[in-house]
Order: structure tokens, then C-alpha cells, then sequence
């Protein structure tokens, strides 16, 4: 699937950015990141945090620090103010893990209890890139600001880890706690009392409109899902031969190419996008076999010349499926802290 951002989270980092002196975009200023309810692709958002990396070096650290303290709740949509209304840290969250998808699929939030503490983790999809490792630490120092924020406290994490080698000062300032680098996911690790806190702006009668409406947005949003799921589960035994078209695949689903096209555009996705998102899983998957050439890994996607494999690749990754398979280092370009 097409994993995307409520714009208005990305426009947060693009005026940062601007703040920090990084040069406009001129591809960035053509978009409407002022629509409440349109979304951006994830390449978009890493590409833009690693042009900010190279641009800023070792200031990008202060910069990630920067747009975490100006994430307020309702910069995550319908779910902040479903977690601004509800009575505890803990329902708040909650609601939070149930809805996310409905304004994120760059990522995954999960949050596990054991005894005394509790760690809250992300699985961030796709193959990893400068941008998509930075891309972790904002979301992890966002939600320490935004768990501040909705409890009125200076909340201190026990713990927090990221995926970059290198652990930038101006987070452990900001977290006060110790950042360990080079993990699998990032977590941050906290007394399982915060979830008890109390939100000081808690009202049942808003909570209760709030859940209402993303139940029927949830559910809306499942029924769509299912046509990208479906569409993912043919194309992928069919790329051998090439790219099917729009009309082969709708039929292969049961539907017209125009009924197709309009649930894809519900999905803030189209049908060309999905295909690459197809050829994106599988390129990563088939690398992972020694047995499969970089051509033959080409030749099962579809493509007809291997150099459009290669420049498809870098493009979705950053390296080259060389460097992807050969687990050099796959963060190459890596941006200071």
C-alpha cells in the first residue's frame, strides 16, 4: 500500500525547516499542505528530512529537537483530540493505538506493560533510509512532548532508544533521560504510573463524540483498505509479465477500472503507486535470496531493463540492491546528529 501522512504533519516540518534556514522546495511549495484533509507520501517526508540533514550536519539533531517541541495533540488529527478529551494517559494512548492509521501509515505504535514499566515502541515500515531513521526520532521525542503536554507534567522518560549510531546531545537534553543508538526499533521506556496521569482537559461527552466518529472513519476506512489488499494480492504473482493494466486488474477483482480507480483515490493512492509499492516489498524480499541475481530480481518485478530496476530502487531506498544485499551500510549517508 501507498504509505502516507496527514499533510498537515508534514507542512509542521517543512515551516521548521524554513526556520532553520534549509533552502525551500520548490516541488514542496506546489503542494497543498494547507488542505486539512490531504496527505503525503512517505518518500516525500524522508526525502525532505534528509535534504534538512545535509543541509544543517550536526544542527539536525537541534532541528528534530525543535519540531517535537512544536507538535501540539491535535497535530495528530481526530485522535489528539479523542486523547485531549479522555480521562487518563492511558485511555488516551489506547485510543491513540486504535486509531493511527487513520492519519499515519508510515508507522506503527505499540505499547507493552511489564511489571513497573512500560515501553512504547515503533515499527517503522519500509526499507531503511536516512529520512525514514530520522523520521523515528521525531516520532519518539513528539510523543514525550505531547505526553507533556496532555498531562501538564515534565514527564522524564527512564529510557529511550533510536536506530542512528549516533546519539545527538540535544536529545538527551531534551529527554533527560539516557538514549541508547542503534536499534532495531526506537522505544522509549517509562514508569507504568504516567498512564495513570490524569488529563487535566478530559470531558466524557467530547471523548464519547471524538470515539464516535473515528469508529465510522475506522470502519470506512477498513472497507477501502480491503480493495488495496486484494489489489496487492494479485499483482504480485502477475509482475513477472509486466505491470498488469487498471482494467485487467479490476476484472481480476470483480469491479470496473473506474469503480477501481475511485477506491484507490479514496485511499489517497493510485493504481501506478500501488504497483511500485508491490515492487518495493518484493525487491526487498527477493534480495534477501543469494540465489536471485539483482537482474533476475528485475526480471520477477517486471522490468524490462535491470538500469530501471537500479534507479527505481535507489529511489525507494537510498543505496543500490548491491549495498541492500550485501548488508553494507545500509544507512550510508547517514545525517549527523
Amino acid at each position: 500500500m501507498s504509505r502516507r501522512i496527514a499533510s498537515k504533519t508534514f507542512r509542521l516540518q517543512y515551516l521548521v525547516s524554513l526556520e532553520f534556514g534549509v533552502p525551500p522546495q520548490e516541488d514542496l511549495q506546489s503542494r497543498d499542505l494547507e488542505d486539512p484533509d490531504a496527505t503525503v507520501p512517505d518518500a516525500t517526508v524522508y526525502a525532505h528530512l534528509e535534504a534538512v540533514a545535509q543541509h544543517l550536519g550536526e544542527r539536525t539533531g537541534a532541528f528534530v529537537v525543535a519540531l517535537a517541541r512544536q507538535h501540539r495533540i491535535t497535530s495528530v488529527g481526530l485522535p489528539g483530540f479523542a486523547m485531549r478529551t479522555a480521562p487518563t494517559l492511558r485511555q488516551g494512548l489506547t485510543s491513540l493505538l486504535r486509531y493511527q492509521h487513520l492519519t499515519n501509515t508510515l508507522a506503527r505504535f505499540d505499547l507493552l506493560e511489564h511489571d513497573a514499566m512500560v515501553v512504547w515502541s515503533e515499527e517503522r515500515f519500509g526499507s531503511p533510509r536516512p529520512g525514514h531513521l530520522l523520521a523515528t526520532e521525531v516520532a519518539l521525542l513528539s510523543a514525550v512532548h505531547i505526553a507533556r503536554e496532555l498531562v501538564g507534567e515534565a514527564l522524564v522518560p527512564s529510557r529511550a532508544e533510536i536506530r542512528r549510531a549516533a546519539v545527538p546531545k540535544a536529545y538527551t537534553d531534551f529527554l533527560g533521560c539516557p538514549v541508547g543508538a542503534s536499534a532495531p526499533r526506537g522505544t522509549l521506556t517509562f514508569p507504568r504510573s504516567w498512564l495513570e496521569r490524569a488529563i487535566p482537559s478530559a470531558d466524557e461527552d467530547m471523548s464519547s463524540f471524538f470515539h464516535a466518529e473515528l469508529e465510522r472513519r475506522r470502519q470506512t476506512t477498513e472497507a477501502r483498505a480491503q480493495v488495496v489488499a486484494d489489489l496487492r494480492g494479485y499483482l504480485g504473482p502477475h509482475l513477472m509479465r509486466g505491470a498488469p493494466s487498471l482494467s485487467a486488474a479490476g476484472a481480476a477483482l470483480g469491479i470496473s477500472a473506474r469503480t477501481l480507480q475511485r477506491r484507490l483515490q479514496e485511499e489517497a493512492t493510485t493504481f501506478a503507486e500501488v504497483v511500485d509499492g508491490v515492487r518495493r516489498d518484493l525487491a526487498a524480499a527477493y534480495l534477501q535470496n543469494a540465489e536471485y541475481t539483482a537482474a533476475e530480481v528485475a526480471f520477477m518485478l517486471g522490468y524490462a531493463e535491470a538500469s530501471s530496476f537500479h534507479r527505481a530502487f535507489r529511489r525507494w531506498t537510498g543505496t543500490t540492491p548491491e549495498a541492500f544485499r550485501s548488508g553494507g551500510d545500509r544507512s550510508a549517508g547517514e545525517p549527523a546528529g
